[in-house]
């Protein structure tokens, strides 16, 4: 009797036992699946620069070229509705350009940074930061205008969103004609540039990527929450905010584009203030407060009350215009600085606006741009 009651016991100590360790086991795999899903999720994320010690300050002037969205697919983006292919054409490069300007960018000896690394926007006046970058390096900020994924570009050769993949990554989302929904991390600009990166991180400060500008009109990075009565609407804005959030973790800053991609130079100051408001309303509590401003077609007056306004009072303090160069003027208030597009005008008509950053015939692409068949020049 007593053997069997040991005989049990024993029985139940060694099930026990068994169960603790493969309880423990457990929890180990989950640990380390964890630990390697967290790694693998931050390997674009900002982190400090290596060699800091030795780099020299940088006494130059700062360099700033911007993009549109790509084209992911030249044939339908260059072959569709004539007035659109023409814009396609003039305004906006395909994926192979944007992957060869990053090369050209990179040989050029430039290096990422975010505006408030070269300047201190606490200070009245503005006043330049003392930048150091290793030697023979040049900063850069590169900005992207209407990464909204306008309702104009679906089936039009883009990709029509911004999503996560499993890692957490940022990668586009498109879906076919025939209903497919395909995902990708090298056919747009977020996560082509943080691969970029990755690989070269000598050509950004601290991990450092882009400044993207944003209306609202259309929602933000492919979600429609513009449509606030949707059913819909909290869904899109919680997606949203994942992406953005996850852009951010990876060094991406945000920037005011308007709400409404309106005409600054040519509005009225009433309309710039409620347009302005409504972009705070709807777009900052997605991709959190800025201090960044990028005017839609690069049209602005400096001397207006609109302009004082967004400065003054909306708390802008980088606005950035357009122009043949990076004319840079550090005021009281805020910081303005015209940028140079690396688009198909720029890369055909206007060479020597890409001089200073990249070789245009290294980056332009005949084989691309050979289903355009309108009329190339400036027009």
């Amino acid at each position: 009797m007593i053997k069997k009651y040991l005989l049990s016991v024993f029985t139940v100590l060694i099930a026990i036992v068994l169960c603790a360790c493969q309880s423990t086991s457990q929890t180990h795999e989950k640990k380390a699946k964890e630990e390697t899903h967290n790694k693998e999720e931050n390997i674009y994320a900002k982190k400090r620069s290596s060699g800091q010690n030795d780099w020299v300050e940088y006494k130059g002037d700062v360099a700033h070229i911007f993009f549109h969205p790509l084209i992911t697919d030249p044939k339908v983006a260059f072959t569709g509705e004539a007035n659109q292919a023409k814009g396609n054409n003039d305004w906006m490069i395909t994926v192979e350009e944007f992957k060869r300007s990053l090369d050209e960018l990179h040989k050029h000896h430039y290096i990422l940074i975010d505006p408030h690394d070269a300047y201190d926007f606490n200070s009245k006046p503005i006043k330049k930061k003392s930048l150091k970058l290793p030697k023979g390096k040049k900063p850069l900020i590169l900005s992207i205008d209407d990464m909204n994924y306008y309702e104009y570009m679906r089936g039009n050769g883009y990709a029509d969103r911004l999503v996560l993949d499993k890692y957490n990554h940022v990668v586009s989302e498109t879906k076919g004609k025939d209903g497919k929904v395909t995902q990708s991390e090298s056919n747009d600009i977020v996560p082509i540039l943080n691969r970029f990166v990755k690989e070269h991180p000598d050509f950004s400060l601290n991990g450092q990527k882009g400044v993207v500008g944003l209306t609202g009109y259309n929602g933000v990075l492919g979600y429609r929450t513009n449509e606030l009565d949707s059913k819909d609407y909290s869904k899109r804005k919680e997606q949203a905010i994942k992406v953005a959030n996850a852009m951010k973790r990876d060094g991406w800053t945000f920037a005011s584009h308007s709400w409404g991609h309106i005409d600054f130079a040519n509005s009225s100051y009433d309309r710039i203030v409620k347009d302005t408001e409504r972009w705070k309303k709807e777009v900052t509590p997605i991709i959190g407060k800025t201090d960044l401003f990028i005017f839609p077609h690069g049209a602005q007056d400096r001397g207006s009350a609109g302009y004082q306004y967004l400065e003054n009072k909306a708390g802008f303090k980088f606005l950035a215009g357009v122009g043949p160069n990076n004319f840079t003027d550090i005021g009281e208030d805020s910081v303005y600085q015209d940028r140079v597009a690396i688009d198909g005008l720029n890369l055909y008509d206007f060479k020597y606006k890409l001089k200073p950053f990249v070789d245009p015939d290294k980056v332009y692409s005949k084989e691309d741009r050979s289903y355009f068949k309108g009329e190339k020049g400036y027009k």
